[in-house]
């Protein structure tokens, strides 16, 4: 896999993997200011939080680290289809407070 960690620098993709057809969903919104919100937030992203819904999962006992395996678990087909297992590696992790929305 030639793209690995291409989406470190982003946005935007680079050249090489968007012409291989790669495209990129990013996005940002701010949930609040100050350390209390950042930190409650990171907590929330690090237990895995945004993946406990009725078709998605994610055991929230997976470490958040570089290179730390991790298996999204969803339903397929309008979440009346089986289950779906997708085996990932965390390639880095970012953790700096900051930005027009960051910790002051």
């Amino acid at each position: 896999y030639s793209h690995k960690g291409a989406s470190k620098s982003l946005p935007p993709l680079p050249a090489e993997a968007a012409n291989s057809g790669y495209k990129v969903n990013h996005s940002r919104i701010c949930v609040g200011h100050g350390k209390e919100t950042y930190n409650k937030a990171k907590h929330l992203l690090r237990s895995w939080s945004h993946f406990q819904l009725p078709w998605a999962h994610v055991d929230p006992d997976t470490p958040v680290k570089e290179g730390a395996p991790v298996c999204v678990n969803a339903k397929s087909l309008y979440f009346t289809g089986p289950w779906i297992s997708n085996p990932l590696q965390i390639l880095y992790v970012e953790d700096h407070p900051g930005g027009k929305c960051g910790v002051k």
